[in-house]
């Protein structure tokens, strides 16, 4: 099976420009985790995730000790790291560094990377090396790709 089987070819891509506030609006909207940051000329040139959001609102030193995390809170501190953030631009807290695939990457690549990162969407290039995007993979897709795999029906 390569990703040309399974990959979903509708994408909502934002722009670098976007508030983070808008962003985030965006991804509950459409109940989405991550989407892909497209430049004027509609190439790849991030990835803005929630994790990403989170890892921004949440000091290093509490990410790294959650008993730092819970002996440091105060009411409303996560409400102001929010505040603090929210105005920021996509293109400070999205991703430029992840792995990319194209239609003929095959699955156990595929799987192989899933597991080795936190971002569960990889975006489908037009063909290697390009920034030209033609769709995305995302933990939907890895889904249905074990589905077939053990022959369920969907």
């Amino acid at each position: 099976m390569i990703v040309n089987d399974i990959y979903n070819s509708h994408i909502d891509p934002i722009h670098e420009d976007m508030t983070v506030r808008d962003a985030v609006a965006i991804l509950l909207k459409a109940r989405h985790n991550g989407v892909l940051v497209l430049d004027e000329r509609h190439e790849l040139i991030g990835i803005f995730c929630i994790q990403d959001v989170v890892a921004a609102v949440v000091p290093e030193e509490m990410r790294e000790n959650i008993n730092l995390a819970n002996a440091m809170y105060k009411s409303g501190f996560f409400e102001e790291r929010c505040a603090h953030i929210k105005d920021k631009k996509v293109k400070h807290l999205m991703r430029t560094e992840f792995f990319r695939i194209t239609r003929e990457t095959n699955i156990m690549a595929l799987a192989a990377e899933f597991l080795n990162t936190d971002l569960y969407m990889f975006p489908v290039m037009e063909k290697e090396g390009s920034n030209k995007v033609v769709g995305v993979i995302t933990r939907s897709e890895v889904k249905k790709a074990l589905a077939a795999g053990m022959d369920i029906n969907t």
